[in-house]
């Protein structure tokens, strides 16, 4: 399993349009970890993108719960290339999206993986 860890900052929700143009939204996770090449105290945002699934199953509001903690996080990657010489990396929260190292959140039970 492929692990992020850092420093949750929040979650996000950015409006995108369709070519056709309707509208949907998108859902972020904004884990914040050290640069590996930077400065002491340098860091890096990395946006996590939430499925569908995972937005309505509450996760947001999970995360919302845990700013400021340190956790990690299963995630997955897809790589993309534009038409323009463009190229990325896209991450994207894996399984049911809950860390599976750190506290659990103040009001939330705790589960096998958060006791890790």
């Amino acid at each position: 399993m492929l692990t992020l860890t850092g420093i949750v900052l929040g979650t996000k929700t950015i409006t995108r349009k369709r070519a056709d143009g309707s509208v949907f939204d998108v859902h972020f996770l904004g884990i914040q970890t050290d640069k590996e090449t930077g400065y002491d105290g340098e860091t890096v945002t990395t946006d996590i993108q939430i499925s569908q699934a995972q937005y309505q199953a509450g996760i947001c509001a999970y995360y919302q719960k845990l700013i400021n903690q340190a956790v990690s996080v299963p995630i997955w990657l897809t790589s993309w290339a534009g038409k323009n010489g463009t190229a990325g990396i896209n991450y994207h929260l894996s399984g049911e999206g809950k860390p599976v190292s750190g506290r659990p959140p103040v009001d939330a039970p705790a589960t096998a993986a958060a006791a890790r």
